[in-house]
């Protein structure tokens, strides 16, 4: 089945149209499908170079490219040092600027990058707070962002925990709605039980 689906993709196997059947047969063998890796990671670093150097608001490759690298990128050690702090930077410095698909899919690339281990659960947080502070306005965006902090908060509190409290405080309107929305949302799934005293009064001055 592998070699029908190497003679099948031929030299159009780095083509968008090929990249979900590449990643699921590259999710069964990486080391097989190695090169064909390597060549659509340059296309990424290409398309976000040509990204980085333009005023555009990006592009539906480069989100395309981003997500197949999040799915894919864990297996191979130069993606997995550089991805995530590539795509944290992009956001970070050109998110208001995207149109609002291509900021979505590219979010969604960077947390699915979380998921496989390629950024750090605080980066995602910071990074996750600072969307909410630049795109004000995309209400379908942050709320795809308040249901991965909340997940990120569920996964692993003890390190949220910080942020979160934080995050209330905060005298940007929107990181402090998204913060007590998610401490609301801990709250009620009964997670941080030995933090209740402490989500409480961080509410309570948020609400002051």
């Amino acid at each position: 089945v592998g070699d029908m689906a190497t003679s099948s993709l031929g030299l159009g196997r780095q083509s968008r149209q090929s990249l979900p059947l590449l990643q699921n047969l590259l999710k069964r063998d990486p080391e097989a499908y190695k090169e064909e890796f390597e060549a659509i990671w340059r296309q990424y670093l290409s398309e976000l170079e040509l990204y980085s150097e333009s005023e555009n608001s990006g592009s539906k490759k480069l989100g395309e490219l981003a997500t197949f690298v999040a799915h894919c990128g864990c297996h191979f050690e130069e993606a997995k040092a550089r991805f995530g702090p590539h795509l944290m930077d992009l956001l970070c410095e050109r998110a208001p600027s995207m149109g609002a698909d291509v900021r979505l899919r590219l979010t969604q690339a960077f947390f699915l990058a979380r998921s496989k281990g390629l950024v750090e659960s605080k980066k995602s947080l910071s990074t996750a707070f600072r969307l909410v502070r630049s795109v004000k306005q995309d209400k379908i965006l942050r709320k795809f962002i308040l249901s991965k902090i909340v997940a990120e908060c569920k996964k692993d509190w003890k390190t949220a925990r910080r942020a979160i409290v934080a995050s209330t405080a905060a005298t940007d309107a929107a990181e402090a709605k998204v913060a007590v929305s998610v401490i609301i949302t801990i709250f009620e799934s009964q997670r941080a039980a030995s933090d209740r005293s402490v989500l409480a009064n961080a509410l309570a001055r948020a609400c002051a």
